[in-house]
């Protein structure tokens, strides 16, 4: 459905050249509906992180602790193999990155070359 007026949110998150994690992404208030990288993404694993704090947080009390996210047997919840672009539909989204505001992305093993990754909401 459209709405007149509407506009969807598009969080962006990248990983440098020999990285394995993203830098923070902010999802404030929103959903995520999807995920979706640029082309240049080495053949691996995606998993995610999340905090309910900022890295930008200057609270002692509000420390940011990324953490894997696991499913329910406590295994890390992981989409993969990947490789190329890639476009992931929301409810596997969703799912996994529901009722967080901060993630990272991270990708086994290292990526070659630098990778963006974007989150419509």
């Amino acid at each position: 459905m459209y709405i007149v007026g509407s506009r969807n949110n598009l969080f962006h998150g990248t990983m440098t050249a020999a990285g394995t994690l993203t830098n923070e992404i902010d999802l404030a208030d929103y959903a995520a509906f999807g995920l979706m990288s640029d082309s240049n993404l080495v053949l691996g694993t995606l998993s995610f992180q999340g905090s309910p704090y900022s890295d930008n947080e200057t609270d002692a009390d509000k420390t940011p602790f990324y953490r894997d996210i696991l499913d329910a047997s406590g295994a890390v919840v992981s989409i993969g193999p990947v490789s190329g672009a890639i476009a992931i539909k929301s409810d596997v989204i969703v799912q996994i990155l529901g009722g967080f505001r901060y993630v990272k992305i991270k990708m086994t093993p290292a990526q070659t070359n630098g990778v963006a990754f974007f989150i419509p909401a």
